[in-house]
């Protein structure tokens, strides 16, 4: 903790002031990540494969990476960490369902629903934030997205 206080030229007692104990930062750092991945979740369009694998890069390898990795370890050794971490996931998930609602068109049926394939895409980020990934998986992830995004049913014939 002294380190990391000398690095941030603040005091451990400042620091102790503002924060319980080091999963009181990871929280903190994470909750202020969360409404970042948010932003980008809602500024990307499921109609397009570039788009989603555009956000994905920017994930896995842009400046933001080694943090989300960093996260992604804490919730792994930290109980509490892990419970938050849960509840932004389930949050996340539902801002995946409205992008995904957004991006279909209202009177069509689609193969897929929308939840699952949030769960999925949630679940491949967070295997591939295990190690580093490199653009073809980004490229693979977003294909599969799109494609299960804008995958219309069969019609039915009467």
């Amino acid at each position: 903790m002294h380190d990391i206080c000398a690095l941030a030229d603040l005091s451990v007692g400042s620091f102790y002031y503002h924060f319980d104990d080091k999963a009181g930062i990871t929280l903190g750092i994470l909750e202020r990540e969360h409404a970042v991945v948010m932003s980008q979740i809602h500024a990307m369009d499921l109609r397009s494969a570039r788009s989603i694998e555009e956000t994905l890069n920017e994930l896995l390898h842009g400046p933001n990476a080694s943090l989300y990795r960093a996260l992604r370890e804490a919730a792994e050794v930290e109980p509490h960490v892990a419970r938050v971490e849960a509840q932004l996931r389930l949050v996340t998930q539902d801002g995946l369902v409205a992008a995904i609602t957004r991006a279909r068109d209202a009177d069509d049926r689609y193969r897929l629903e929308a939840r699952a394939i949030a769960w999925a895409l949630l679940a491949l980020i967070r295997a591939a934030l295990v190690e580093p990934v490199n653009n073809d998986l980004a490229h693979g992830i977003a294909e599969i997205v799109h494609h299960s995004v804008m995958a219309r049913e069969a019609p039915v014939d009467d």
